[in-house]
């Protein structure tokens, strides 16, 4: 299965072949990202956390063109910039966009695939349990990253108080 990585900058580097600690590790720091968990930002990318910084002693030529260190040091930027501590390149991917898949859904679509109402899509998006972004520059429709979307799972408690609200409301 091919699996890439979209940069910042928008190139695109395929992670499919990262296996063992170069992967658990490139794992890790995606999960920090999602969670926008700031604790990581200086640690662990350039120094003996990553498996491959400790292999070679020092941040080499091969370490900085391998896929996993230009992913991760990509993923300290993203966090960086949403943080406020980074600012971004002009022109450069909006950092809360998804970097591992680039393909999206619209709000109506994620909800009749999820089965759920448009405003839970949207109240989602608001908690960060999403991640959308403008379907155009400058734009309020919002798309959703597909893999963001297959990872979320509604909270029955919250679905079951709506559909409670929307009856009463019919009654």
């Amino acid at each position: 299965m091919l699996r890439t990585y979209r940069k910042l900058d928008r190139t695109v580097i395929d992670i499919s072949g990262l296996e063992g600690e170069d992967l658990a590790f490139f794992e890790r720091l995606y999960a920090h990202w999602r969670d926008r968990s700031i604790d990581w930002i200086h640690a662990g990318v350039d120094n003996h956390e990553n498996p491959l910084v400790r292999a070679a002693g020092i941040v080499t030529n091969a370490v900085w063109a391998h896929p996993m260190y230009q992913a991760a040091k990509d993923l300290q930027y993203r966090i960086g910039i949403l943080a406020g501590g980074v600012a971004a390149d002009e022109g450069s991917e909006d950092p809360a966009l998804d970097p591992i898949e680039t393909s999206t859904v619209s709000v109506r679509e994620a909800a009749v695939e999820k089965g759920v109402t448009v405003s839970a899509i949207h109240g989602a998006i608001a908690r960060r349990e999403l991640l959308a972004a403008a379907a155009k520059p400058g734009g309020a429709w919002k798309v959703i990253s597909r893999a963001s979307l297959a990872r979320w799972h509604p909270a029955a408690v919250r679905q079951q108080a709506g559909r409670a609200r929307q009856a009463a409301r019919s009654a």
